[in-house]
């Protein structure tokens, strides 16, 4: 019946496209065109659904079946598991009744009995019932592969006890979070099979790691910020939270529009975090505070550990890619023995500024300590001063300290600012005993934006003394001490004053 009734179809669509009978707009009594042939057209559709149903069984191939699913068990991503519900499964799992291995099998034979038709069939009532049969057969097949996995990531932290690694077998949204979410667990994030990307879907953390809260992200994880957010993607937010990146992770794409200072990819408040690898690119932050990574200590300790990976493409005022600051006598650290900051932008800091500043009255500086001993600083832009790195007292704090120590194979090159477009350096001291700062552009064209390490310090209100180095050598010496208390250098070897 279904075949009678799709050849009335066919004659019927012949008519409507303009192949009329005799008498019906041909005055010769002819066709107006040559009907199409309705068993090449049945055989086509034929084509087409052996076609579509060739590619389904590819891509499923060979299934891992496993019978059941346990958290911190590593399996294929798309494995069906027997007997579970699809709730109780991860994103990119499959809740299956049965091994669906005999119906993969059933539909190759339906496959091959359909194209065995296309090649035989010498009716449409023929080509049309193998199309029937086939259709019948991928129904049967797709029910056999069960029903996706829906336990999102979220729920399966919030299951996590002690240490486990979660493994992340699709995408999916992630809502974000105002407390925290990983505290006394140390959880891994790793991608199976492919780069897995988790998105957050809403305003706010994806991570906030609190007391003993331990997160490592593996190879495969992208971690993506939301595009008007009003916080960072992770928080270190306790002494002993430590956040860990490797090599294939990424933290990327988070938009923040709220004008306060808590950065926008990772911020780290009296905690540790740990760059061996991967990737902190294209985040945004409207006012103070690190759009890729910020590190901020009052009255504890905060460290940034960096010996791998890249930060880049990241924008914002103050610090394009690092920047930190402590007071209270809290202490901010960032040491760098390798990776890459390159391709920031921002008005001071384009690659790293360390800030000494007090945010609260009365609270007092803190000390800010940025260590270089490998790595490069490159590629980066401010638009006023510090295309490289900026190091400052912002005010005349009576406590605390800023110092940049460079020394090693560290780089910094090929920075951009309108003054000091490699270092700059403000009421804050450096010790240089190596590494390289070259090829780096001042846009203003004098003698103080064209050092390559320029010194700056206010001597009164009508005006400032000016320092650079005294030469272009890689290894060059250079010992610059700022004494908060007494608000002068103390130390200038290896700097000439700027007429």
């Amino acid at each position: 019946m279904k075949s009678t009734f799709k050849v009335l179809g066919i004659i019927a669509l012949a008519a409507i496209i303009g192949f009329a009978p005799a008498g019906c707009g041909d005055p010769e009594g002819g066709l107006t065109g040559t009907p199409p042939d309705p068993l090449a057209m049945a055989k086509a559709e034929l084509q087409t659904a052996i076609s579509a149903a060739t590619a389904a069984k590819a891509a499923v191939g060979t299934p891992t079946v496993i019978a059941g699913w346990t958290e911190g068990t590593l399996t294929s991503a798309g494995a069906c598991v027997v007997g579970a519900a699809a709730a109780d499964i991860p994103v990119g799992l499959k809740a299956v009744a049965a091994d669906p291995a005999s119906a993969i099998e059933a539909y190759g034979t339906a496959i091959t009995a359909a194209q065995a038709a296309l090649d035989s069939a010498a009716t449409v009532a023929e080509a049309s019932q193998a199309k029937d049969d086939l259709d019948a057969a991928t129904i049967t097949f797709n029910a056999a592969l069960g029903t996706a996995g829906t336990k999102s990531l979220k729920a399966r932290i919030a299951a996590a006890t002690g240490t486990i690694t979660i493994y992340l077998y699709g995408d999916e949204n992630f809502a974000g979070v105002t407390s925290a979410n990983i505290a006394n667990k140390t959880i891994t994030l790793e991608g199976v099979g492919a780069e897995r990307t988790i998105t957050l879907s809403s305003a706010g953390r994806m991570f906030y790691l609190g007391v003993n809260g331990k997160l490592t992200l593996n190879a495969n994880v992208t971690l993506k910020g939301f595009a008007a957010n009003n916080t960072v993607v992770v928080n270190v937010n306790a002494s002993t939270a430590v956040l860990t990146m490797n090599d294939g992770s990424k933290i990327t794409g988070n938009m923040r529009l709220t004008t306060d200072d808590s950065g926008s990819g990772v911020a780290i408040h009296n905690g540790t975090f740990n760059m061996t690898g991967g990737e902190i690119s294209d985040n945004h932050a409207p006012l103070e505070g690190g759009s890729g990574v910020r590190i901020y200590s009052y009255n504890g300790t905060s460290t940034f550990n960096m010996s791998g990976g890249i930060i880049t493409g990241n924008t914002g005022t103050h610090g394009g890619g690092v920047f930190m600051n402590s007071e209270n006598n809290g202490a901010s650290i960032f040491t760098m023995s390798g990776g890459t900051i390159s391709g920031n932008i921002a008005d001071v800091g384009g690659g790293v500024m360390v800030n000494n500043r007090s945010l609260r009255e009365s609270s007092g500086g803190g000390i800010n300590t940025f260590t270089m001993t490998g790595g490069t600083i490159s590629g980066n832009t401010a638009a006023v001063i510090g295309g490289g790195v900026f190091v400052q007292t912002q005010q005349n704090l009576n406590s605390g300290s800023t110092t940049f120590t460079m020394s090693g194979d560290s780089t910094i090159s090929g920075n951009t600012a309108a003054y000091g477009g490699g270092l700059a350096i403000l009421k804050a001291s450096l010790v240089k005993t190596g590494g390289a700062i070259t090829g780096n552009t001042a846009t203003v064209s004098t003698p103080v934006s064209t050092a390559a390490v320029l010194v700056l310090a206010e001597e009164n209100e009508e005006g400032a003394v000016a320092y650079r180095d005294t030469g272009a050598g890689a290894g060059d010496n250079i010992t610059v001490t700022w004494n908060s208390s007494s608000s002068q250098y103390t130390t200038l070897s290896g700097v000439t004053a700027i007429p």
